[in-house]
C-alpha cells in the first residue's frame, strides 16, 4: 500500500540542506508534492526535499503530530475548493 507521510528524526543531511539539522524531529508531507511518485515513507529511512518537511512542536508526541497530516491536507483542499484568498473570510 502506498504511503506518503511520516514522522521521524533527521539522521543525515545533504550539503545543500540549510533549514534543518541532524536530530530535528520532523514530519514530511510527501502527499503535498504534485505528481509524487515517492511512496516510500513506510521504509526505515527516506530522502525528501527539505521544503516538504515541518518541525515537530515540542509539546506534541510523534503520534499527535502524525495525525495532523491528513487534517492539514483536508483543510488546504477545502480552502482551495472554497476559492479562499486574500481579503476573503472563512467564517463570518
Amino acid at each position: 500500500m502506498p504511503s506518503y507521510d511520516c514522522v521521524g528524526v533527521v539522521v543525515k543531511l545533504c550539503n545543500r540542506a540549510s533549514k534543518f539539522k541532524v536530530d530535528d524531529e520532523m514530519m514530511t508531507f510527501e502527499s503535498l508534492v504534485a505528481n509524487s511518485k515517492q511512496w516510500d515513507t513506510l521504509a526505515s529511512y527516506i530522502a525528501c526535499k527539505d521544503n516538504f518537511f515541518a518541525l515537530k512542536p515540542k509539546n506534541l508526541s510523534f503520534e499527535e503530530f502524525a495525525s495532523l497530516s491528513l487534517a492539514i491536507l483536508t483543510a488546504i483542499e477545502g480552502l482551495q475548493k472554497a476559492d479562499y484568498g486574500k481579503g476573503k473570510m472563512v467564517l463570518e
